[in-house]
Parts: structure tokens; sequence; C-alpha cells
């Protein structure tokens, strides 16, 4: 299973990790039993022959991309320059956030979100408190949303203080903050992109079939730069 969010990407993969205890396995199919449902995990042969039943694997859009797809097929894919693009990369809580078996990346020093920038020919710039939280998880946003605006002021801040041209993040929902928020600030508001979008936009991809002009913040400063409709 391949999800672009950092926040489906957390749940699904805690919830394999706990599906991997028999007894919790068993607790839970008991619960799907009531709608025939059955949870068993993907049937696997050992090397010495025995079957095993191992848990669904849980991937990251961005893991998959860098991983599998490779920088390498990233750069030979790109048909529109991002040259000149300044891109400041969020990376978010959930996606830095290892768990009791592993973690996308070095939580400390992630760069693979940084270097699929570098890959489609735009500039990742580096800005102070890169890897703090945008400010909208755990509830935050929802019951506290005057903190939630504090906290990604601070980013905003540090961000607009670079001159990026935009934000790019590998989750939806910090970019649904980010993005939103940026109503309540003063200066210049910086367009918010999922790393997905950025790919289809180097791979040629029309800017109208991306959903940009859902989006709060204009993406008309930074379409024009790299030469977009």
């Amino acid at each position: 299973m391949v999800t672009l969010c950092n926040g489906c990407f957390a749940s699904l993969l805690k919830a394999t990790e706990y599906l991997s205890e028999p007894k919790t396995m068993g607790d839970v199919n008991k619960v799907l039993r009531g709608i025939y449902m059955k949870y068993t995990g993907i049937p696997r042969v050992t090397p010495e022959g025995r079957r095993v039943l191992e848990p669904l694997k849980v991937r990251h859009f961005v893991d998959v991309l860098y991983n599998d797809v490779g920088l390498d097929s990233i750069k030979a894919s790109v048909t529109k320059s991002l040259g000149g693009l300044k891109v400041a990369v969020h990376y978010g809580c959930h996606y830095l956030r290892p768990t009791e078996t592993g973690a996308i990346e070095n939580p400390e020093n992630p760069h693979m979100v940084d270097d699929v920038v570098k890959a489609l020919g735009a500039e990742s710039i580096d800005y102070q408190n890169k890897l703090d939280c945008c400010g909208a998880g755990g509830g935050v946003r929802s019951h506290v949303a005057d903190l939630a605006a504090a906290i990604s002021r601070d980013k905003y801040e540090n961000i607009e203080s670079t001159g990026a041209d935009c934000i790019l993040t590998p989750c939806p929902f910090c970019l649904l903050q980010l993005d939103t928020v940026q109503e309540q600030f003063e200066g210049r508001k910086i367009p918010v992109i999922h790393v997905a979008q950025l790919v289809a936009l180097a791979i040629g991809t029309d800017p109208k079939m991306l959903g940009l002009g859902l989006h709060e913040v204009s993406f008309d400063s930074m379409l024009s730069k790299i030469g977009g409709d």
C-alpha cells in the first residue's frame, strides 16, 4: 500500500505493526467477523519452505519515488525546466517520526524530498527550523487554532526570509495548514505544493490538471517563473 499522506502513512504502518502480533490480530478479526471481513496479512514462503503470513507493507510515496523509481529516472523524465525555482521543503512530523520497527529515513537528517527537488532541476533551499511542525498536527488545528497559526507563522517567516518561490511538502494536511493560514499573515504569500504536484509539473503535466486553482495562495508567480500557464 502506497500513500501520499504523512498521517495516513503513520496510522496504516502502526496498524500493520499491531496486527503482526497474533493475539491482536485475533481480537481484530473477532470484530471484523461482524462485517464478514478478515485480516490475515500476505502469504509468503520462507527460504526454508515454511509458509508464513507477513503484515501488509505500507510505504510513503516519497520512499517509492526515491528508492524504486530512482533519481536518475526522475531526471530523465523531466520535460519542463524548473531551473531557478527556489523550493522550501517542509517534511512534516509524521514523515519524520519513527515507529518501533523503523522510519522512512533518518528523522534528524532527512534528504529524500530535497534530493527529489534537485533531480527535478529546482533548488532546495535551507531555512531555520526546517524540521519543525507546521502547527496543525495532533488536533491543534481543530481545537487550538490560534496556537496552530502561531506555530505556522514561525515557519512561514523563516521561509519568507529566504525568498522561496514555493513551499513543498509530502503531506496534504501540512499543505492545507500552510496554505490556508497565510491569509492571517502580512507580507508576500507563498504557494504551497505537494511533492507529487511538483513532479507532475516537471514531467510536463498541464498545470490545469493538478488542482492548483483549489489552493488558497495563487500559483501565478511560481508558474510564471518556470514558464507555466
